[in-house]
């Protein structure tokens, strides 16, 4: 692109050069406003063909990030109802991490798949700690940017809110450590804001 600009011109530079200083000024004048309209038209055939591309995309991705979301939900509110432990088998968590990352790799933007990695090590090394759920809605913010939400008005704690009721109380907490949100006495009432 950058060749193109430049022989066309010094095309038009040699031209002009050969022109009286009466014709080539309006004729300058005439081939940048022709050149600025090619630029023009490319740059927006090109925007629309990026368009075209991810409303396309965004159907497949919705339905790889729905899977993602119905798993982790159920994961979540087994939490909050009370149970010991995420009632999940190792197994099923496996198939759902490897099922979930191939389709991640086709379908993710760079931006969820790099808070996705993210989140797994977190998980990994400190596995229901707040840190764990604050990546994990870096996660959930990266998806919808990703469908095409603009996330502007919503702050942090404001996607954990829909789980964790106290999660402003927790965030205000000293950091000790890995403490977990589940242990923090989330079931308490949500507090109006």
């Amino acid at each position: 692109m950058a060749a193109a600009v430049v022989f066309v011109g010094g095309l038009i530079q040699s031209f002009v050069a050969g022109l009286q200083p009466a014709h080539s000024v309006p004729l300058l004048a005439a081939g940048i406003a022709g050149v600025i309209s090619l630029f023009g038209i490319y740059f927006n055939r090109r925007a629309d063909r990026i368009r075209e591309i991810a409303a396309s995309l965004r159907p497949k991705k919705a339905e790889v990030y729905e899977e993602f979301m119905r798993f982790w939900v159920g994961a979540l509110m087994a939490v909050k109802d009370g149970k010991a432990a995420i009632e999940v088998a190792d197994d099923e968590f496996r198939n759902f991490f490897a099922t979930f990352t191939q389709k991640l790799i086709v379908w993710g933007s760079d931006d969820v798949i790099r808070e996705y990695r993210t989140f797994r090590r977190i998980a990994q090394q400190e596995s229901g700690s707040l840190r764990t759920m604050i990546q994990f809605e870096h996660l959930l913010f990266a998806i919808r940017k990703d469908l095409g939400h603009k996330n502007e008005r919503l702050t942090q704690a404001d996607l954990l809110g829909l789980w964790v009721n106290d999660i402003d109380d927790v965030l205000k907490r000293p950091a000790s450590g890995t403490a977990s949100i589940a242990a923090s006495g989330s079931r308490s009432p949500a507090k109006k804001r």
